[in-house]
């Protein structure tokens, strides 16, 4: 926690009243950001752009994910169109054809399942990996049946976010 400049604290009033744990740490600044996707570009490989012109959409709710992933995708050559929610993925699947989808399932009112019920019923094929926390074998086959070609449990490793897209993208 030191490293990382945090701190935790826990507080109680008493013996059967229950606990209160606060953990805080300071947010990222760009160098760390940019530092953090450079270590993993490294281990994709510097050279290796195997995105390269793929047009993606990435639907996160969570800044920091979408950031992180935005800049990691875009390294490995894709065009990214972040999207916060699933009405706005929505919409930029109205406005713009994408190559692939990535959608986190735990997103606020609508659910990355929703929505990918919602992007097949509009009849796009679009390739769509589901990129969760939900990593169970149930969510596995809720996520494959709802449409979305493949599933993720976070975290995972950039390598095999790149091979899993390029895996979807070229079936």
């Amino acid at each position: 926690m030191d490293a990382h400049g945090g701190r935790i604290a826990a507080a109680s009033p008493g013996l059967g009243l229950g606990s209160t744990f606060a953990v805080d740490l300071p947010a990222a600044s760009q160098d760390v950001v940019s530092s953090a996707v450079q270590q993993e570009q490294t281990a994709i490989g510097d050279d290796d752009r195997p995105l390269e012109g793929v047009r993606l959409l990435l639907v996160e709710d969570d800044a920091d994910s979408r950031e992180m992933m935005t800049l990691l995708l875009e390294q490995c050559g894709a065009d990214v169109t972040p999207a916060v929610n699933a009405a706005v993925a929505l919409k930029k699947l109205d406005e713009m054809e994408h190559d692939a989808v990535v959608a986190d399932v735990g997103l606020p009112q609508m659910d990355g399942y929703t929505l990918m019920t919602k992007i097949r019923e509009k009849g796009l094929a679009t390739p769509a990996v589901a990129l969760t926390g939900y990593a169970s074998p149930e969510d596995r086959q809720q996520a494959l049946e709802a449409g979305f070609d493949d599933h993720l449990g976070k975290p995972v490793s950039p390598e095999t976010l790149v091979q899993v897209l390029g895996g979807v993208i070229r079936r």
